[in-house]
């Protein structure tokens, strides 16, 4: 399992990561009118669409405290692993401003890991 280190003190940022041998660029926004903070994945910038731009993969998903983020989602490209939101206060609460990456962190749990999980080998 890998902790992603996000950072609290930015409404907004991107940062690249290797998740199960696939590079994703994840996109975290703060929205002030609804306190929520929201995911979007991209590909790389080694990997441009035919304008230049990067590929979204999933954009605009809320990061909420124990749920998985890509649960639902099938898009090609995404990491075959679970990305998921922890509150480790156990308050069960969504992050607020300059707490996602604090209070409440981000981990992704890889294939193989998943695997192991749900034969009951853990």
């Amino acid at each position: 399992m890998l902790l992603l280190p996000l950072t609290p003190d930015a409404d907004a940022y991107e940062m690249e990561f290797l998740l199960d041998s696939i590079n994703v660029v994840l996109r975290f926004r703060y929205n002030e009118r609804d306190d929520t903070h929201y995911l979007s994945v991209f590909t790389p910038s080694v990997s441009q669409g035919s304008d230049g731009s990067r590929v979204a993969l999933v954009s605009g998903l809320p990061v909420l405290s124990g749920q998985s983020l890509l649960l639902d989602v099938r898009a090609e490209g995404l990491p075959p692993g679970m990305l998921f939101a922890l509150d480790t206060q156990s308050q069960n609460k969504d992050a607020g401003r300059g707490e996602l990456g604090a209070r409440v962190q981000v981990f992704y749990v890889t294939e193989e890991e998943l695997a192991l999980i749900e034969a009951g080998n853990v």
